[in-house]
């Protein structure tokens, strides 16, 4: 018999509920939506915004957004775009891309009481029409980005994702 005192401790692979910031119960795991299909190509969609959130990048910060197409052949196919937010300061640059995304999403430019840390109070729920492509860098980890890139699916572990929102639609 093994003591449990004495024994090894493994790693566990186990999910954990865990709680959430105001201490309520982890809502769960559900699928985001389609993998996007061989027939889907670059272009514009008309996509819901699903979620949002803020995640440390190295010395800055980025902001996910999470889509899913609301209208056309693809509905139901989910998209991400990921936006550099600020920079290890945590300041956001008002001519930056998440600057000029979330005044996009607001329908007006931002103001100094926008709390840019809480993306999913601006963009959630709303809809929007967006460019999509494939990374627009050669190479999985890095290089110089070209849009033409975009329009062209190089390897396995390209996927197409959201790079521009270009308007806030209207229900």
């Amino acid at each position: 018999m093994t003591n449990p005192n004495t024994a090894p401790k493994t790693k566990s692979n186990n999910l954990r509920l865990v709680r959430d910031s105001k201490g309520g119960n982890f809502a769960g795991l559900r699928l985001g939506g389609l993998a996007p299909s061989s027939e889907m190509t670059p272009g514009e969609y008309t996509v819901t915004c699903e979620g949002a959130w803020v995640e440390a990048i190295g010395k800055g910060t980025h902001v996910v957004l999470q889509f899913r197409v609301s209208d056309g052949e693809h509905t139901g196919t989910a998209m991400r775009q990921w936006l550099p937010a600020s920079d290890a300061g945590g300041l956001v640059s008002p001519m930056g891309r998440y600057a000029k995304t979330c005044a996009i999403a607001l329908g007006r430019p931002l103001d100094c009481s926008d709390d840019l840390n809480n993306p999913a109070a601006i963009f959630s729920g709303l809809i929007f029409s967006v460019l999509a492509g494939y990374r627009k860098t050669e190479r999985q980890r890095g290089g110089t980005p070209a849009d033409s890139n975009s329009l062209r699916k190089k390897d396995d572990a390209d996927f197409l994702r959201v790079h521009e929102i270009l308007t806030r639609e209207e229900l």
